[in-house]
């Protein structure tokens, strides 16, 4: 399986998730998964957790990366997961780009494709903001169009 360049040609523009749903199909893109039924799919596979990161404040980038860290201990010894968010700002000092990801859009992108290309599925849990979230939108497109399944996570599990 090959993929495609990080993020995926046509989905640069506003998040249309209705499109993907149309494009994929449900069989591909699973809206509103329990984290049991995400669990019994994805057991022994590592996933991409995909958090709308580099569009947000600063307190809302450290509030989405402590809400990822904390579906990465629920998920933990069933599903591995991946998420740049979760350790963003340690990899951007190392780089000595500062911890910004929108100062390095460049930077952020190749972490995120580094990590995305070393994991499967794509999880996309409900944080604040998600669905308004071109980033993530181009992450499940590129995922989609790998032939990689995108799973958007019950609210109400969180």
């Amino acid at each position: 399986m090959t993929t495609p360049r990080f993020p995926a040609h046509g989905y640069a523009g506003s998040p249309d998730w209705n499109d993907l749903l149309r494009d994929f199909g449900p069989s591909m893109f699973f809206d509103g998964i329990s984290i049991a039924d995400l669990i019994e799919r994805l057991a022994g596979q590592t996933a991409f957790l995909a958090v709308p990161y580099q569009e947000q404040s600063r307190a809302g980038r450290e509030k989405v990366a402590a809400e990822a860290t904390l579906l990465e201990i629920a998920l933990f010894g069933e599903v591995v997961c991946h998420c740049p968010a979760a350790f963003a700002e340690r990899i951007l000092r190392h780089r000595g780009t500062g911890d910004n990801p929108a100062d390095h859009p460049k930077v952020w992108r190749d972490i995120c494709e580094r990590l995305f290309i070393a994991t499967g599925p794509v999880i996309i849990p409900p944080v604040h903001g998600w669905e308004e979230s071109q980033e993530l939108y181009q992450i499940a497109g590129t995922a989609l169009s790998a032939l990689r399944p995108v799973f958007v996570l019950n609210s109400e599990d969180l």
